[in-house]
């Protein structure tokens, strides 16, 4: 089989997830030739800057503009009518992407983020002969918003029985909907040897330990939430999860309390023994 991976480089989940699955699938079936692309990377470059710089300054610094835009999309009726525009405008500004579809020709397509699903949907509506490969959707958020509902899609992964629910009520088939959970790496399976990451992280036994995740870009009130837990009399030890902005993190937020260290991560490690 061939297999095909479109990403997009616009919220660190989506790339996780895509590496995940091509992780599983290249160790479950590695006699299938897989291919894992950045659909961007087929843009202009200015409109891969806007699409990526644009969602991470308006997350960042217009969180209710975000939120508005995003709960205005979240209509299937009125995402079907701007059908034949959005499918025009991703055909337009995506069309080497296109041909490189075309050209590898894949049994299967596994989407862990909607934009390549727009892409698609415009190839199947205009190829009407000749066999299409299946489209798979795989949600990486537990809240299925329209933008993740095209008529080409074949299979929609799912994390919860309450994404599923959502996306039946929008007129998915029951069928065609799984839970799968959202793919994660291998390593999180393996048993962590807790005592070799404290000493790899210089953390002390007995002191309360707290994770705060800020996700891939570093998004969220993550200085708002250490500042109330500087507050905190009892001592705490802090890992943050801080992404691209680790060395803001470092930099910006220095615990100075005695005994509770702050420790910046870029993302996760694993370790195991």
């Amino acid at each position: 089989m061939r297999i095909l991976i479109p990403t997009v480089t616009a919220g660190a989940g989506h790339l996780q997830a895509a590496s995940a699955i091509e992780e599983a699938w290249s160790a479950f079936r590695p006699a299938d030739t897989l291919q894992k692309m950045d659909v961007l990377d087929f843009t202009p470059r200015l409109y891969k800057k806007i699409y990526v710089k644009g969602y991470i300054q308006l997350v960042k610094h217009a969180p209710e503009v975000y939120a508005m835009v995003f709960k205005k999309t979240d209509n299937p009726a009125r995402l079907k009518k701007l059908t034949r525009l959005r499918r025009t405008f991703a055909r337009i500004t995506t069309q080497p992407f296109v041909k490189s579809i075309l050209k590898f020709q894949p049994d299967a397509v596994i989407c862990p983020h909607y934009l390549p699903l727009e892409i698609l949907g415009g190839i199947k509506a205009k190829r009407r002969r000749g066999p299409a490969p299946l489209v798979v959707c795989v949600v990486t958020d537990f809240e299925a918003h329209a933008l993740w509902m095209e008529p080409c899609v074949g299979l929609y992964c799912v994390a919860t029985e309450e994404t599923k629910a959502r996306l039946i009520a929008r007129g998915a088939a029951s069928e065609n909907v799984v839970v799968t959970g959202i793919p994660i790496a291998a390593k999180f399976s393996a048993r962590p040897n807790v005592t070799a990451l404290q000493k790899h992280y210089g953390l002390r036994q007995g002191i309360t330990t707290l994770l705060v995740l800020g996700g891939g870009f570093g998004l969220g009130p993550v200085e708002e939430i250490l500042s109330e837990l500087d507050k905190v009399e009892k001592p705490v030890q802090t890992l943050v999860v801080c992404g691209r902005e680790t060395k803001s993190c470092e930099k910006n937020w220095p615990r100075n309390r005695a005994g509770s260290p702050l420790i910046c991560w870029d993302s996760p490690t694993t370790c195991t023994n």
